[in-house]
This record gives C-alpha cells, sequence and structure tokens, in this order.
C-alpha cells in the first residue's frame, strides 16, 4: 500500500478526532482509541488499559480544551508509512487556536502508531513533545505512574 493512502487514512482519523473533541463527543473520541493505548510525553507514560481508563483520559482532554476556551485544533499529518498491512506509523503537528488566534506556545508534534481493526483504524500509540501548559499535559498529569 502507498504512503498516500497511508496519510490520508491517519488525516481522516486526526480531522475526526479533533471535530469529536472540541465539540466534546466522547463516543466518537473513543471511536478512535486503542485499548490498550499508550500516551506518552517527555514527563512520562500512560496506559490507558481499559475503556474506562480511556473515556476518563478523553474527557479529562475535553475539559481542558474548555477550560482554554479552544476553538480550533488544526492537525496536520506531516508523514505516514505502513509498517505492516494493519499498522501505521505516522508524525503529525496539532495547533490550537482561540478566537482566530493561533496559539504557538501550545503548538507540538507527535508521533502515532494506528492498528487495524475490525471495526477500522484506531490510534494505539502516540508519543507527544508537549508544553507544561498545553491541554494534553494538563490532562496527564495527574495520570502519570
Amino acid at each position: 500500500m502507498a504512503s498516500n493512502q497511508a496519510l490520508e487514512i491517519v488525516q481522516d482519523g486526526l480531522d475526526r478526532h479533533a471535530r469529536a473533541t472540541l465539540s466534546g463527543d466522547i463516543d466518537a473520541m473513543m471511536a478512535y482509541s486503542d485499548i490498550p493505548c499508550a500516551i506518552e510525553t517527555l514527563s512520562g507514560k500512560v496506559v490507558a488499559k481499559n475503556t474506562s481508563e480511556m473515556r476518563a483520559i478523553c474527557e479529562a482532554l475535553v475539559n481542558s480544551i474548555n477550560a482554554k476556551q479552544l476553538s480550533h485544533m488544526v492537525r496536520r499529518c506531516f508523514e505516514a508509512e505502513f509498517n505492516s498491512e494493519d499498522t501505521i506509523w505516522a508524525t503529525y503537528e496539532t495547533r490550537f487556536i482561540r478566537n482566530g488566534v493561533e496559539l504557538a506556545e501550545d503548538t507540538y508534534t507527535s508521533f502515532i502508531i494506528l492498528k487495524k481493526r475490525t471495526d477500522g483504524w484506531r490510534f494505539s500509540s502516540i508519543q507527544l513533545l508537549v508544553s507544561e501548559g498545553d491541554p494534553v499535559s494538563a490532562t496527564l498529569k495527574n495520570r502519570f505512574a
């Protein structure tokens, strides 16, 4: 499979997940989350081992974004490659916007692994280069073991 197809799969998932996150649609966010799902930042790593743990992370992320009054989450996939027929490795960037102004301090890049499951592609592992005040960092702060 060509890398263009991998990029399209990843970008579609990122776009749909961002829309779900901004609208607070936890069920739609969960539809893109694999179980287990590993999320890692420079501060540490957390693994959601079941749906209730993943749901709690999704809810905390929505609450963090709402608290910062963010109006847009823009994600752009830079590169994506099939590692196997059911695994995609990709890098992407996330930018946040509040009332038409980009919040440059909250921009971060990530490495993500998607796994193909019977019901579609899911985010299985994410490594994020986020700053301390970023909504993702705030979400995971109390979950690091």
